[in-house]
């Protein structure tokens, strides 16, 4: 337990300081370039995403290897799969070079971007292998070395993207095959450091089921595909049926509310490998236990950022973009809150992921998904992108919902609700304090939203030491 602890304290206070490397590339691109690019910027990210989780196998890397003992067996079952990556990554560099013209229409809203297409297929083949290999060191539970490569990718592309548009001034495409460049080097860094140097190079594997890892992996295809369509079809929708516009503006919305994601995110990456490993052992027991610690933790730190990135949500919009990224308070509220919501399905998710219930894993998400899509065609062009940050929150509740019933039938799991009402205690004093402080203060600029923050979330603590069970004297102990 004291492992699992400083795992998620070390790779959160990375993850942290990559979020905060993140906010820089808002005015970066918002300040300095025209407003449809910080939606193109977003639109290649996203769906590069969506290519690198499809096609990874990272979660089925992460679930067959971690706690085995062999390393040569683990390489060896490591390379096979890296062999079927290598292939399907080729595939797709391929493809983006012989459909450039439908997918940059598809993508970006038109023909004329169609020249990057291509290093974007490349950039997405990196993006597949560094997921794989950080599957391969999360099996291993190298939680430290691991962050320190993350935030080097995010450090080295933040600097690139600076240099590239600030200094030298060239275009997209060009900071794009920098970037591959980085991302080449540090993969065969951690390639040849961790993977080769702890169990050479090898084919064989014998104690590790090929076809049940096949089984398990290929029905996380056309999950992956959902899980993007419901996150974020709402870009697409709006691309298609507003404009490239609205997009940055709803993505800079979503940029900020991403910061409740850090949270889920750190949970979920160090926790898996955990789970993993106990599952393996047979106790589902303790990875119920687990699971509904994580849970508390998880809303104890997230629903006072809801509070306070909503409240604060137009300052943080002018100190990072240009005023005319700046959306109705409502956007922020809903995007946040459907943000925590898809945060509790993550955590419960693994459960039902252990448990190889995948059949209804796929069928919840095509019902959230369809939810996503058939709302926001039915409401953005009426309320525009308040409608889609509604549609986050709704179908991302029917996902969160739906697979804490099914984790539940699964093993023995009870979340307790208890410390609950000290939570929107604390988030109450939050939001209070928020409010009367905006109606006498001006909070524009960096030292008023961080003395606002800073303050209003020492009430949050106060609220949290008054108990006996405080959670933030426990992660005192903890450290």
């Amino acid at each position: 337990m004291a492992s699992l602890q400083r795992n998620t304290i070390f790779y959160g206070l990375q993850t942290f300081a990559e979020r905060i490397l993140s906010f820089f590339v808002l005015p970066l691109l918002t300040k300095t370039l025209p407003t449809e690019f910080y939606g193109i910027w977003t639109q290649i990210i996203i769906t590069a995403g969506l290519f690198a989780g499809l096609f990874g196998f990272h979660t089925g890397v992460v679930r067959f290897l971690a706690g085995h003992k062999d390393p040569r067996e683990m390489n060896g079952f490591f390379h096979k799969i890296l062999g079927v990556v290598l292939s399907i990554a080729a595939l797709f560099c391929l493809a983006t070079v012989i459909f450039a013209a439908p997918f940059s229409r598809a993508m970006l809203g038109n023909e004329a971007s169609a020249h990057l297409l291509p290093v974007f297929g490349v950039f997405v083949a990196m993006e597949i292998l560094f997921e794989l290999v950080t599957a391969h060191l999360r099996a291993n539970e190298h939680i430290g070395p691991l962050s320190v490569y993350q935030f080097i990718k995010s450090a080295g592309r933040v600097g690139l993207l600076a240099l590239g548009i600030l200094v030298i001034k060239v275009d997209l495409g060009t900071v794009l095959l920098w970037l591959i460049f980085l991302q080449l080097a540090l993969l065969a860094w951690m390639y040849g450091k961790h993977i080769l140097r702890d169990g050479g190079f090898h084919f064989h594997s014998p104690s590790i089921p090929w076809r049940e890892f096949l089984s398990f992996s290929l029905p996380l295809i056309p999950y992956g595909l959902l899980m993007w369509g419901n996150n974020f079809s709402d870009r697409y929708v709006i691309l298609h049926v507003l404009n490239m516009k609205e997009v940055s503006i709803y993505a800079v919305s979503y940029s900020i509310a991403g910061t409740v994601s850090v949270l889920y995110a750190v949970l979920g990456f160090t926790i898996y490998p955990n789970l993993a490993r106990l599952w393996n052992q047979g106790r589902s027991d303790e990875v119920a236990r687990k699971l509904s610690k994580a849970t508390e933790y998880y809303l104890f730190f997230s629903l006072p950022l809801v509070a306070l990135l909503t409240l604060l949500h137009q300052p943080l919009v002018r100190l990072l973009a240009k005023s005319e990224f700046v959306s109705q308070i409502w956007v922020m509220f809903w995007l946040s809150s459907g943000i925590v919501a898809f945060g509790v399905y993550q955590l419960n998710y693994y459960i039902t992921l252990l448990a190889k219930k995948n059949l209804l894993n796929i069928l919840i998400l095509v019902v959230s998904s369809l939810i996503n899509v058939g709302v926001n065609l039915a409401v953005v062009p009426r309320v525009g992108i308040v409608g889609a940050a509604f549609t986050t929150f709704l179908s991302n509740g029917v996902l969160a919902g739906a697979t804490i019933w099914l984790a539940r039938r699964t093993v023995a799991y009870r979340f307790e609700w208890k410390p609950v009402p000290r939570m929107l205690a604390g988030t109450l004093a939050l939001s209070a304090f928020l409010l009367i402080l905006s109606r006498w203060v001006s909070v524009e600029g960096v030292i008023r939203i961080a003395l606002a923050s800073g303050v209003s979330l020492c009430l949050y603590a106060v609220v949290d030491f008054a108990s006996k069970d405080s959670y933030l004297l426990h992660l005192r102990k903890a450290l």
